[in-house]
């Protein structure tokens, strides 16, 4: 179960990087940059470094999913959701007014929220309640 819930973090959080990578070049190659301007970027690389730093934060507050190790918590259905999904959740509602205020396209949401690793942690949590029962 240690193996499961470490190769579902690890997963998700490299599918995330490499997703918002993606992201990132397509938004970078699709703006092509005029010849004529000067190429002045003292800020370029910080996309990079937000998206590794959000990876690191999905997998700081995933670390709790490692209390499903004791008996009394995995059993437990409702224990074992929120050392899950708690942490996550309270994330992503601290998220929202900041997306709401801010941003108005999807683009921003799926840059500031880490969807791709939801997706893997939601797999990653069936399947250890799939082995507990």
């Amino acid at each position: 179960m240690k193996k499961l819930i470490t190769k579902g973090i690890l997963i998700g959080a490299g599918l995330e990087f490499l997703v918002k990578f993606a992201i990132f070049l397509s938004s970078e190659i699709s703006r092509k940059p005029k010849f004529d301007e000067p190429r002045m970027d003292c800020l370029g690389g910080l996309q990079y470094v937000i998206f590794i730093i959000i990876a690191i934060l999905a997998v700081l507050i995933s670390l709790p999913a490692y209390l499903n190790l004791y008996p009394k918590v995995r059993n437990s259905k409702w224990l074992s959701f929120l050392t899950f999904f708690a942490l996550h959740l309270v994330y992503f509602v601290l998220c929202l007014p900041l997306i709401w205020e801010k941003y108005s396209s999807y683009l921003d949401f799926l840059a500031l929220t880490p969807c791709v690793f939801w997706i893997v942690w939601v797999i990653t949590y069936w399947r250890i309640r799939k082995i507990s029962n």
